[in-house]
């Protein structure tokens, strides 16, 4: 299988981290407990990593029509811009959350210049 090379203007860290293989996920989908457990510690580790993102952003957990999201930008004043980035976060519709995913969606925000609001869906077996 032919290994594709990260990108040259990512810092050299991202490069090393994106160069390691994944360990392949060992986990039984047809058990709701299983699934849950783990989309749980996933979402702790990634919440984890954003917390730890350098830089002044701030988030705000708000509802759009009924639908969880959550608000990122550089600062308070920021998030009630009137452009804004939409960001639907990945995990195969079975990880992730609108919370977890700062650490995609700050690094969005501070570059453009606009707030990044990250949906929240139901994932599977929710």
């Amino acid at each position: 299988m032919d290994v594709i090379e990260p990108a040259p203007h990512l810092s050299d860290e991202a490069r090393a981290l994106l160069s390691e293989p994944l360990p392949p996920l060992e986990l039984d989908f047809t058990d709701p407990d299983a699934v849950i457990a783990a989309r749980a510690e996933i979402n702790a580790e990634w919440e984890s990593i954003s917390a730890q993102l350098p830089g002044g952003w701030v988030s705000r957990d708000d509802s759009i029509a009924g639908v969880d999201v959550v608000w990122f930008g550089a600062d308070e004043s920021s998030l009630d811009a009137e452009d804004v980035v939409v960001h639907i976060h990945g995990g195969a519709y079975v990880f992730g959350s609108a919370q977890s995913s700062g650490v995609i969606a700050v690094p969005i925000a501070l570059r453009l210049g606009r707030p990044v609001v990250s949906i929240d869906y139901r994932l599977a077996p929710e």
